[in-house]
């Protein structure tokens, strides 16, 4: 799965449903936030961590909070539980171990989307 230019310009279910395939041949389906969620870090996401600070130089604000960030991609997606959550999100930096400690189910990505929805578009 860390062949950038293979998936170049994938969509997000085109890279998620080869990371299903690639879990399924380890045979590790839901075994672990590893292999229950995958980040993927497009020219969007690039662009967002583009001189992003270090953590010791960062202010306490939110507005720096969700300037960078990664797309945290669910595995294994219930497309008929939740039409208004897309099965993937914007994940800052400093929510990115929150989310991952508790990703044995993907409820609490679901959750957590649904509760910055409408506030802002980064989790």
């Amino acid at each position: 799965m860390d062949d950038a230019a293979k998936f170049d310009g994938a969509s997000i279910d085109q890279l998620r449903t080869q990371f299903e395939a690639w879990a399924k041949e380890r045979d590790m389906v839901d075994k672990s936030p590893s292999y229950r969620m995958f980040i993927v870090i497009d020219e969007e996401s690039f662009q967002s961590l583009q001189n992003a600070p270090t953590p010791a130089e960062c202010p306490e604000g939110m507005e720096h909070r969700v300037a960078h960030y990664v797309k945290l991609v669910e595995a294994w997606q219930d497309q008929d539980r939740d039409s208004l959550f897309p099965g993937w999100m914007k994940c800052s930096l400093k929510s990115l171990w929150d989310m991952w400690g508790h990703m044995q189910d993907g409820a609490y990505m679901r959750h957590s989307f649904m509760i910055v929805r409408g506030k802002r578009d980064v989790y």
